[in-house]
Formats: C-alpha cells, structure tokens, sequence
C-alpha cells in the first residue's frame, strides 16, 4: 500500500470503530495503532524546521501589517487569502522580498524537503495490515464503510 493512502485507510477503520464483534474489533484495533504509527512517522518527515516557522511568521505578520482592513480594523481575507490594494501590495512584496532573502537558505530547504515527502508519499509502506476474515465483518457495516477498509478484509471462503 503507498503511504498517500494510508490516512484513508487510518479515517476507514476509525469510521467503523462502533462495529460490535470480538474478531472485527481485535483486528481494527492492531490496524489503527499500526497505521498510527506509520503515520506519525510521515507527520515527522514533513515537520517545518523551527527556522521555517520563523520565516513564516514574519510572512504573515506582513501579511497582517499591509493587508487591507475590515470595519473591526482586522486583514480582510477573501477565500482564505489576504486582500491588499496595489499600493500595500507593492510595498508588501518588497518587504516579503527582504524576508525571502534573509530566510533564502531555510526556503531552499523546504521546497527540497516537500519534494522528498511528495516522492515518499508515492512509495510502498511499511504497513502490515491485519488481514480480517470475511466472516467476521459486523453483517450491519454499510457498504460506504466496507469500501473504506477493504483492504483489510480476507475474500470470503467459498
């Protein structure tokens, strides 16, 4: 299984968390902790270095500083982006400029280590899913919540 799948299968298995039967709720259990763990691992390779979150506040508070204001003096976002007037928007970049420059090196950094993660999350991963006989699947699992953990689920014996 590649690792850009493996949040899906982690929100499939917590979806169906409220399933009753001993064999069904064993085997959900082993496969939420062993994706836990999987994707506690990935959290830590795309964690931003402490300088980057240094540069990204300063990007922000410009953001905040230049931005154009509400009635409440507040940035004014529009679909989750701050609005400026050209004039705020030329001084804003100019500044973002100087910022970018001085944190040139740590950004460098990022966008490497975005890449890398976007490479990793196209790889197989190490997870070993505990495979459930199809006989132990609850009869009152829905077929949306049967779709999201499938692949945990052994072919039914013939």
């Amino acid at each position: 299984m590649l690792n850009e799948k493996l949040q899906a299968l982690y929100q499939g298995v917590e979806s169906v968390s409220g399933l009753k039967g001993v064999r069904f709720a064993y085997a959900m259990a082993r496969n939420k902790l062993a994706l836990k763990r999987e994707l506690e691992t990935l959290q830590e390779a795309i964690k931003a270095s402490d300088k980057f979150i240094e540069y990204d506040k300063k990007r922000v508070d410009l953001c905040e500083q230049y931005a154009d204001k509400d009635d409440k003096d507040e940035p004014k976002l529009e679909n989750n982006e701050y609005v400026f007037s050209k004039a705020n928007k030329v001084k804003f970049d100019k500044e973002l400029d100087k910022v970018r420059e001085e944190y040139k090196t740590v950004i460098d950094e990022r966008t490497a280590q975005l890449k890398e993660f976007g490479e990793l999350l196209k790889k197989e991963s190490e997870f070993k899913p505990y495979m459930i006989a199809y006989e132990s699947v609850p009869e009152e699992i829905t077929t949306d919540a049967m779709s999201r953990i499938i692949e945990l689920i052994e072919d039914p014996k013939k």
